[in-house]
């Protein structure tokens, strides 16, 4: 089952609902959007090339992003449940 992630002001939201409880916001005003499969995460990697945010759960596919993507910089995120 794959799990809607959202991120807004540095911090992961697990779905829509918990977006809104948790930021007051819309899924549409979240600044990345992932849907990612498998168990739920503890915490995720916010990846930002300059023209677009990607919200990753795994660390291979963080450096496969950057090495593609020299410039592109990193962060951890926490994850609200």
């Amino acid at each position: 089952m794959a799990r809607q992630l959202f991120l807004h002001d540095g911090v992961a939201y697990e779905g829509e609902l918990a977006l809104f409880r948790g930021a007051h916001v819309g899924a549409s005003r979240a600044q990345a959007h992932a849907d990612l499969p498998g168990l739920r995460p503890g915490f995720l990697f916010r990846v930002s090339d300059g023209t677009e945010t990607r919200i990753m759960d795994d660390e291979v596919a963080v450096h496969r992003y950057m090495h593609t993507h020299p410039s592109a910089t990193v962060s951890m995120v926490p994850l609200k449940h």
